[in-house]
C-alpha cells in the first residue's frame, strides 16, 4: 500500500470517529471506510500507538492526543477573527434562523472554530473542533477555491481526489460565483451555503456558512441565505482588512 493511500485511509478513520455519536467497532469502521477489516485493524493499531485513538473492550473512539491537537488549533486561531466574527454570525443566524459556522484551514482539512445555533428544535448539530476534508462540503470548498493554484494542485495530488477534473471545474465556478452551495457531501440531507473570508492582504483565511436540513431550503430561502452569507463574509473581510 502506498504511503499516500495509507495516510488517506488513516485520515478517513479519524474523520469517521469525529462524526460518530459514540465509539465504533473495527467492523463498523471497516464498513464505513470500505476498507478490508484486516487493513482497518492494522491502521487502528498504528493510530492507537500514536495516541490519536483510544480502544477499550473492542470499542474505538478518539484519543486524548486529538483533544490536545484541537485545543492547540483553537489557540492558534487569530483572536481578531473570532472577535469580529461573533456579532456578524449572530446577525446571520438571527436573519436565517439556521446554524452559522466559521471554518478555517489547517493542513488539508477544514476545522470549525466557531458556531452560532439557530432556534429550531430540529437542526444541524455542530461543535467547535469538528473536522472534514476541504474538498467535501460548502465550507471547505469555499476556502479551497481561493487558495493558490500551487496549493490546489498539491492538494489534489496528496489527497488523491477522485474525479479531480470535476473538482477543478467546481472550484473555478465557485471563484466566479463568490459562494458555494452543497447538499449531503459531508452530512446526508444537510445543505451548506458558504462564502470566503479574506485577510488584509487578500489571502483566504476562513469561510462563513449557513447549514441546515435540506427540506427547509426552498428556492426562496436558498436565495435569501446566499445573499446573507455573501454579505456576512464581506463584512468580516472588511473588519479584518480595516476597510470600514
Amino acid at each position: 500500500m502506498s504511503q499516500i493511500k495509507t495516510l488517506n485511509r488513516a485520515l478517513d478513520i479519524l474523520f469517521i470517529l469525529t462524526e460518530a455519536e459514540g465509539p465504533l467497532t473495527v467492523t463498523e469502521i471497516a464498513e464505513k471506510t470500505a476498507v478490508p477489516e484486516s487493513t482497518t485493524y492494522r491502521l487502528i493499531q498504528s493510530l492507537e500507538k500514536k495516541g490519536v485513538i483510544h480502544r477499550h473492550s473492542g470499542q474505538i473512539s478518539l484519543g486524548m492526543r486529538i483533544l490536545d491537537m484541537a485545543k492547540t488549533i483553537y489557540e492558534q486561531i487569530d483572536q481578531d477573527l473570532l472577535t469580529h466574527a461573533q456579532p456578524i454570525m449572530e446577525e446571520l443566524t438571527n436573519k436565517i434562523d439556521e446554524t452559522s459556522i466559521l471554518v478555517v484551514r489547517r493542513g488539508n482539512i477544514g476545522v470549525t472554530v466557531h458556531h452560532v445555533d439557530g432556534s429550531h428544535l430540529i437542526g444541524f448539530v455542530v461543535r467547535n473542533g469538528r473536522t472534514h476534508p476541504l474538498h467535501l462540503g460548502a465550507s471547505g470548498k469555499a476556502i479551497l477555491a481561493f487558495e493558490t493554484q500551487k496549493y490546489i494542485n498539491r492538494f489534489i495530488t496528496e489527497i488523491d481526489v477522485k474525479h479531480h477534473e470535476k473538482l477543478i471545474k467546481d472550484l473555478a465556478q465557485i471563484r466566479d460565483d463568490g459562494y458555494v452551495k452543497t447538499t449531503g457531501e459531508v452530512d446526508s440531507d444537510i445543505v451548506g451555503i458558504s462564502a470566503p473570508v479574506f485577510d488584509r492582504i487578500n489571502r483566504i483565511t476562513a469561510s462563513i456558512s449557513i447549514v441546515g436540513p435540506k427540506d427547509r431550503f426552498n428556492e426562496q430561502v436558498t436565495e435569501k441565505t446566499m445573499n446573507a452569507v455573501i454579505g456576512s463574509a464581506k463584512k468580516l473581510t472588511q473588519k479584518l482588512s480595516n476597510k470600514e
